[in-house]
């Protein structure tokens, strides 16, 4: 079981539904990211995905995204956080 200490929703519609959540799990602080889909037959939210983000390999998985983005067309290349 997940001990949630602090989340934040990224996005939310009326079928999709995403959130960085900051919860302890077997002792240890990790970072979760969510996502949920209500199910159309009975107006509920299904987990969809869940994966914790891998400190070790946070600078490369930063970087990876912020270098895809812009070939989307869509999302402008914004400066990297300090």
């Amino acid at each position: 079981m997940i001990n949630v200490i602090e989340y934040k929703n990224i996005y939310h519609t009326g079928k999709w539904w995403f959130a960085v959540v900051l919860g302890e799990q077997f002792g240890r602080r990790k970072v979760f990211l969510y996502l949920w889909c209500k199910d159309s037959a009975t107006q509920k939210w299904k987990r969809k995905q869940k994966t914790t983000v891998p400190e070790k390999n946070w600078n490369e998985i930063d970087a990876t995204v912020r270098a895809f983005l812009p070939k989307t067309g869509g999302v402008p290349q914004s400066p990297q956080a300090p």
